[in-house]
């Protein structure tokens, strides 16, 4: 058998934070252990396994298809990426003595084992370019800024119906509409708004309006 037919099998039960890993060497021996989700942190866990393995190439079992871990290990030619689907994990870890219960350090195992049992049935991530990798995760930032913007207004919402549900029967399309923010910013309860007066919360309304654009230097 020739040096490069060498491989590490690595099962990783990723986090947001640490990474959790189980892995099996050329010569058989198993290591276990932990990671940080940084640049620097994955590239020296990388060559850590280079300096021992020249040769080898690390087929890595995780249970993701995308994410920072992700395209950060995209970025190394030795390394191939086999996602396993989390239903078929949650199975087979239901058949362990476990019981299905969720832990880091045995799900690396079980991830490991998967993929010594069943590497030749799964298919690896095919490696995007650059900007595909940074437009996924411009995606990703931007449905996270999403999800947090309707989170936020739940809890406005819910605060408004405690102490002023009079900004509720507005019916406003959003809650976080601008001239929702600019009263409550001025007026920030029922009896500032009563003293405010028609003219004020007028002006300050129509102050919200998009103003029309003016076309200069047009000629008839």
């Amino acid at each position: 058998m020739s040096a490069i037919s060498e491989v590490i099998l690595v099962g990783i039960d990723w986090a947001d934070k640490v990474h959790a890993f189980e892995a099996v060497d050329p010569n058989g021996k198993r290591q276990s252990g932990t990671f940080n989700q940084s640049q620097a942190d994955i590239a020296q866990w990388i060559d850590s396994w280079h300096r021992r393995f020249p040769n080898a190439s690390i087929l890595i079992c995780v249970e993701a298809t995308r994410g920072a871990l992700i395209n950060a290990l995209m970025e190394y030619t030795n390394v191939t990426i086999y996602p396993v689907n989390p239903a078929a994990l949650a199975s087979y870890r239901k058949s362990f003595k476990h019981g299905g219960g969720k832990n880091d350090s045995v799900d690396a195992k079980l991830i490991l084992k998967y993929l010594q049992n069943y590497r030749d049935e799964l298919r690896s991530l095919l490696p995007n370019s650059p900007a595909t990798r940074e437009l996924e995760a411009l995606t990703m930032h931007r449905r996270s800024l999403v999800d947090e913007r309707v989170a936020l207004g739940n809890r406005m919402v819910a605060l408004l119906k405690c102490y002023f549900p009079t900004i509720i029967e507005l019916n406003p399309a959003n809650i976080h509409a601008k001239y929702v923010l600019s009263l409550l910013r001025r007026y920030p309860t029922l009896e500032k708004v009563q003293a405010a007066g028609r003219a004020k919360l007028r002006k300050l309304f129509f102050a919200q309006e998009p103003k029309p654009c003016s076309k200069q230097g047009s000629k008839r």
